[in-house]
Protein backbone atom coordinates (compact mmCIF):
# COMPACT_ATOMS: atom_id res chain seq x y z
CA UNK A 1 0.00 0.00 0.00
CA UNK A 2 1.39 3.43 -0.99
CA UNK A 3 1.43 5.79 2.29
CA UNK A 4 0.10 9.46 1.37
CA UNK A 5 3.44 11.78 2.47
CA UNK A 6 5.46 9.70 -0.06
CA UNK A 7 2.44 10.36 -2.54
CA UNK A 8 2.58 14.14 -1.90
CA UNK A 9 3.77 15.71 -4.54
CA UNK A 10 4.13 19.45 -5.64
CA UNK A 11 2.10 20.71 -8.05
CA UNK A 12 4.75 21.10 -11.05
CA UNK A 13 5.69 17.52 -10.65
CA UNK A 14 1.98 16.49 -10.62
CA UNK A 15 1.83 18.38 -14.01
CA UNK A 16 5.06 16.35 -15.18
CA UNK A 17 2.94 12.83 -13.69
CA UNK A 18 -0.09 14.09 -15.46
CA UNK A 19 1.59 14.91 -18.75
CA UNK A 20 2.92 11.02 -18.88
CA UNK A 21 -0.76 9.34 -18.67
CA UNK A 22 -1.02 8.96 -14.73
CA UNK A 23 -3.18 9.02 -12.36
CA UNK A 24 -3.51 11.46 -9.45
CA UNK A 25 -5.49 12.16 -6.02
CA UNK A 26 -6.45 15.51 -5.47
CA UNK A 27 -8.34 17.55 -2.67
CA UNK A 28 -11.01 19.78 -3.59
CA UNK A 29 -14.03 21.61 -2.41
CA UNK A 30 -16.43 18.89 -2.53
CA UNK A 31 -14.72 15.29 -2.31
CA UNK A 32 -11.42 14.29 -2.68
CA UNK A 33 -10.83 13.68 -6.77
CA UNK A 34 -9.16 11.04 -8.58
CA UNK A 35 -7.50 12.75 -11.86
CA UNK A 36 -5.87 11.79 -15.15
CA UNK A 37 -5.61 13.99 -18.39
CA UNK A 38 -8.97 13.69 -20.11
CA UNK A 39 -7.15 12.77 -23.72
CA UNK A 40 -4.87 10.28 -22.63
CA UNK A 41 -7.04 6.69 -23.47
CA UNK A 42 -4.92 4.47 -21.18
CA UNK A 43 -4.90 6.82 -18.14
CA UNK A 44 -8.79 7.37 -18.31
CA UNK A 45 -9.03 3.61 -18.27
CA UNK A 46 -6.88 3.40 -15.10
CA UNK A 47 -9.23 5.59 -13.70
CA UNK A 48 -12.34 3.06 -14.44
CA UNK A 49 -10.01 0.43 -13.69
CA UNK A 50 -8.87 1.50 -10.34
CA UNK A 51 -12.87 2.29 -9.09
CA UNK A 52 -14.55 -0.41 -10.38
CA UNK A 53 -17.10 1.64 -12.89
CA UNK A 54 -18.60 0.44 -15.67
CA UNK A 55 -17.39 2.20 -18.92
CA UNK A 56 -21.10 3.28 -19.73
CA UNK A 57 -20.82 6.00 -16.62
CA UNK A 58 -19.07 9.22 -18.31
CA UNK A 59 -16.62 11.02 -16.31
CA UNK A 60 -16.62 14.60 -15.26
CA UNK A 61 -13.80 17.28 -16.57
CA UNK A 62 -11.98 19.75 -14.31
CA UNK A 63 -11.15 23.23 -15.94
CA UNK A 64 -9.42 26.58 -14.02
CA UNK A 65 -12.08 28.62 -15.86
CA UNK A 66 -14.74 29.91 -18.32
CA UNK A 67 -12.12 30.08 -21.35
CA UNK A 68 -11.04 26.45 -20.42
CA UNK A 69 -14.30 25.18 -20.27
CA UNK A 70 -15.20 26.46 -24.07
CA UNK A 71 -11.86 24.02 -25.09
CA UNK A 72 -13.96 20.65 -24.42
CA UNK A 73 -17.48 22.00 -24.76
CA UNK A 74 -19.14 22.86 -28.21
CA UNK A 75 -21.64 25.35 -27.22
CA UNK A 76 -22.63 27.46 -23.67
CA UNK A 77 -26.04 29.00 -23.95
CA UNK A 78 -27.17 31.95 -22.06
CA UNK A 79 -28.61 29.86 -19.09
CA UNK A 80 -25.30 27.70 -18.60
CA UNK A 81 -23.28 30.68 -18.32
CA UNK A 82 -25.41 32.69 -15.96
CA UNK A 83 -24.79 29.49 -13.42
CA UNK A 84 -21.02 29.63 -14.33
CA UNK A 85 -21.27 33.21 -13.14
CA UNK A 86 -22.93 32.88 -10.23
CA UNK A 87 -21.57 29.47 -8.55
CA UNK A 88 -18.42 28.91 -10.49
CA UNK A 89 -15.83 28.12 -8.93
CA UNK A 90 -17.63 26.21 -6.91
CA UNK A 91 -19.72 23.09 -6.38
CA UNK A 92 -21.81 22.75 -9.78
CA UNK A 93 -21.00 20.40 -12.60
CA UNK A 94 -22.62 21.62 -15.64
CA UNK A 95 -23.36 19.25 -18.45
CA UNK A 96 -22.53 20.89 -21.98
CA UNK A 97 -22.63 19.48 -25.71
CA UNK A 98 -19.19 18.30 -26.12
CA UNK A 99 -16.53 19.46 -28.71
CA UNK A 100 -16.71 16.06 -30.00
CA UNK A 101 -13.13 16.43 -31.35
CA UNK A 102 -11.39 17.56 -27.83
CA UNK A 103 -12.64 14.61 -25.94
CA UNK A 104 -12.64 10.72 -25.68
CA UNK A 105 -15.83 9.26 -26.72
CA UNK A 106 -14.88 7.06 -22.90
CA UNK A 107 -14.92 10.40 -20.82
CA UNK A 108 -18.33 10.83 -22.56
CA UNK A 109 -19.38 7.28 -22.04
CA UNK A 110 -20.07 7.24 -25.95
CA UNK A 111 -22.58 10.15 -25.09
CA UNK A 112 -22.71 13.80 -26.70
CA UNK A 113 -22.23 15.88 -23.66
CA UNK A 114 -19.89 16.65 -20.82
CA UNK A 115 -19.78 17.22 -17.33
CA UNK A 116 -17.22 20.42 -16.60
CA UNK A 117 -16.81 22.04 -13.35
CA UNK A 118 -14.39 24.87 -12.23
CA UNK A 119 -13.39 23.75 -8.32
CA UNK A 120 -13.31 26.11 -5.22
CA UNK A 121 -10.04 24.84 -4.21
CA UNK A 122 -6.84 27.34 -4.84
CA UNK A 123 -4.57 24.84 -4.86
CA UNK A 124 -6.30 22.67 -7.41
CA UNK A 125 -6.98 25.39 -9.46
CA UNK A 126 -3.41 26.37 -9.60
CA UNK A 127 -2.77 22.70 -10.78
CA UNK A 128 -5.63 23.22 -13.34
CA UNK A 129 -4.03 26.33 -14.93
CA UNK A 130 -0.60 24.58 -15.08
CA UNK A 131 -1.96 21.66 -17.16
CA UNK A 132 -2.17 22.65 -20.74
CA UNK A 133 -4.80 19.60 -21.56
CA UNK A 134 -8.28 18.74 -19.87
CA UNK A 135 -8.25 16.91 -16.20
CA UNK A 136 -10.74 14.33 -15.52
CA UNK A 137 -11.93 14.92 -11.95
CA UNK A 138 -14.17 12.17 -10.04
CA UNK A 139 -14.55 11.08 -6.48
CA UNK A 140 -11.59 8.63 -5.37
CA UNK A 141 -13.53 5.95 -4.07
CA UNK A 142 -14.58 2.24 -5.64
CA UNK A 143 -17.65 2.42 -7.35
CA UNK A 144 -20.67 2.21 -5.14
CA UNK A 145 -18.73 2.93 -1.67
CA UNK A 146 -18.66 6.19 0.03
CA UNK A 147 -16.05 8.72 -1.33
CA UNK A 148 -13.90 10.14 1.40
CA UNK A 149 -13.77 14.43 1.92
CA UNK A 150 -10.43 14.42 3.17
CA UNK A 151 -6.80 12.46 1.49
CA UNK A 152 -6.10 10.50 4.52
CA UNK A 153 -9.70 8.51 4.58
CA UNK A 154 -9.36 7.83 0.73
CA UNK A 155 -9.14 3.83 0.42
CA UNK A 156 -6.32 2.13 0.66
CA UNK A 157 -7.06 0.16 -2.53
CA UNK A 158 -7.09 3.36 -4.34
CA UNK A 159 -3.99 4.99 -2.69
CA UNK A 160 -2.54 1.38 -3.79
CA UNK A 161 -2.90 2.49 -7.25
CA UNK A 162 -2.04 6.31 -7.88
CA UNK A 163 1.13 7.89 -8.76
CA UNK A 164 1.31 10.82 -6.67
CA UNK A 165 -1.14 13.26 -4.73
CA UNK A 166 -1.84 17.07 -4.07
CA UNK A 167 -1.80 17.52 0.16
CA UNK A 168 -4.45 20.41 1.00
CA UNK A 169 -7.60 20.74 2.87
CA UNK A 170 -10.34 18.58 2.77
CA UNK A 171 -13.70 19.75 0.82
CA UNK A 172 -16.99 19.92 2.75
CA UNK A 173 -17.95 15.97 2.18
CA UNK A 174 -20.82 16.69 0.12
CA UNK A 175 -21.00 15.70 -3.83
CA UNK A 176 -21.37 18.28 -6.42
CA UNK A 177 -25.01 19.50 -7.74
CA UNK A 178 -25.14 18.20 -11.38
CA UNK A 179 -26.91 20.06 -14.28
CA UNK A 180 -27.99 18.84 -17.39
CA UNK A 181 -28.12 22.57 -19.95
CA UNK A 182 -28.23 20.33 -22.82
CA UNK A 183 -31.76 20.39 -21.80
CA UNK A 184 -34.05 23.92 -21.83
CA UNK A 185 -35.00 24.92 -19.54
CA UNK A 186 -32.16 23.24 -17.69
CA UNK A 187 -32.70 19.88 -15.79
CA UNK A 188 -31.04 19.02 -12.25
CA UNK A 189 -30.00 15.52 -12.41
CA UNK A 190 -28.12 15.07 -9.07
CA UNK A 191 -28.97 17.41 -6.22
CA UNK A 192 -25.74 18.19 -4.46
CA UNK A 193 -23.66 20.60 -2.04
CA UNK A 194 -25.61 23.44 -4.27
CA UNK A 195 -29.40 24.09 -4.05
CA UNK A 196 -30.54 25.15 -7.01
CA UNK A 197 -34.08 24.59 -6.27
Amino acid sequence: MNDVSILSKSVDELVEILTRGGVILTPTDTLVGIGCRADHEMAVKRIFDIKQRQFDQPLPILVASKARAREVVADIKADAEALMDRYWPGALTILLPAKESATLSLVRAGGLSIGIRQPNHATLLQLLEKCPFPIVGTSANIHGKKPAAEINRVDPLILAHIDGLLEGEGGCGVESTIVDCTKSPFVVVRKGAIDLE
